[in-house]
């Protein structure tokens, strides 16, 4: 049966029009199907900055409580070496048997002919022939003064002639010095070294050299070549408080004490004490300085203490010992009674 020509035409429109919409339903198919696949991968990428952020975040939690760990183990291992040094200090660096009193000794002399140290060292890590030790003037030197602390020697520098040269292994310094009897009985000897420009105390005791027998010497130990010299400042006590009641006296005098109760703090506590004596000679130079001390006629010593936390719950009593009249007089008029 063949068709009138408006129905063909109907026809191909029909047709035209499938294909259209056919095509349209493709493309609208194939959108969707990008759109799910953009929706999954942002999903997905999404997700995968979740995770990103989760491990970063657990990668900082753990490297912050690796750091914290660490500090902590540094803050301990400080506590620790601290507590040690304290302990050395408390017992005046005592040594039951010490390594470097088996070491050989090297004097070195200076162009005076003048003993300027000596130097002990393990065997066969040293040599003095390849070494200088040269007098500085104090004008030339920046060296730094403490409170109290005195100059008791020369000033010196220890270099290698090598250039370059260094200490293969540290060495121990003893350096002569001079101190008067009535000194050495209230302050302590301690070596000063300059170290990377700076001025700094080194751990210091006092020793002595059957050859040389009227000489005092300061010795301590030096891992590399530096200036040095002896001081002298008020003799320390380090003392160790706890829980407990406790008393102690200066070594300086035993008449100076601290008296602490029972509970008065609530760790251990480090504690720093010096006493500074007061002679006629102290007292005639603040009456000469301070008008207002011009009627002071004599002083107990000065007792300086230190705390380390000063974390103090309960009262600390402390003694020293007391001026009589007689003693007054005494030191005023040289032991001859007033007229």
């Amino acid at each position: 049966m063949e068709l009138s020509p408006e129905e063909e035409i109907q026809s191909f429109e029909q047709r035209e029009l499938t294909e259209k919409l056919a095509k349209l339903n493709a493309e609208v198919a194939r959108a969707n199907a990008e759109l799910s696949e953009a929706i999954r991968l942002s999903v997905e990428t999404e997700q995968i900055t979740k995770l990103r952020r989760k491990w970063k975040k657990q990668e900082k939690m753990e490297e912050a409580i690796q750091k914290q760990e660490e500090e902590e183990r540094m803050i301990e291992q400080a506590k620790q070496d601290k507590e040690a040094e304290w302990k050395r200090k408390e017992s005046g660096f005592v040594e039951k048997s010490a390594v470097w009193e088996k070491w050989p000794t090297f004097e070195i002399v200076l162009e005076n002919g003048d003993v300027g140290c000596v130097v002990r060292a393990s065997p066969g890590h040293f040599s003095p022939d390849h070494v200088e030790l040269e007098p500085v003037s104090q004008l030339n030197c920046n060296l730094t003064y403490g409170p109290q602390e005195e100059l008791v020697s020369s000033i010196l520098r220890f270099s290698s002639t090598i250039e370059d040269g260094k200490l293969d292994v540290p060495v121990y310094i003893c350096v002569p010095f001079t101190l008067s009897r009535t000194s050495a009985h209230s302050r302590e000897p301690f070596i000063k070294a300059e170290i990377n420009g700076r001025w700094s105390d080194l751990e210091t005791r006092e020793v002595t050299f059957d050859h040389h027998k009227e000489a005092k010497f300061a010795q301590a130990e030096l891992k590399t070549f530096a200036k040095f010299a002896v001081m002298t400042r008020l003799k320390r006590d380090y003392i160790t408080f706890s829980k407990r009641s406790a008393k102690i006296a200066s070594s300086y005098d035993q008449r100076v004490t601290l008296t602490v109760p029972k509970e008065t703090f609530k760790s251990r506590e480090h504690v720093l004490l010096q006493v500074q004596p007061v002679d006629s000679t102290t007292i005639h130079e603040l009456q000469q300085k301070k008008p207002e001390c011009k009627h002071i006629l004599t002083s107990s010593p000065i007792i300086k203490i230190s705390w380390e936390g000063a974390d103090i719950v309960k009262p600390i009593t402390v003694s020293t010992k007391c001026i009589t009249l007689s003693q007054v007089l005494s030191s005023k008029y040289h032991g001859k009674e007033p007229t």
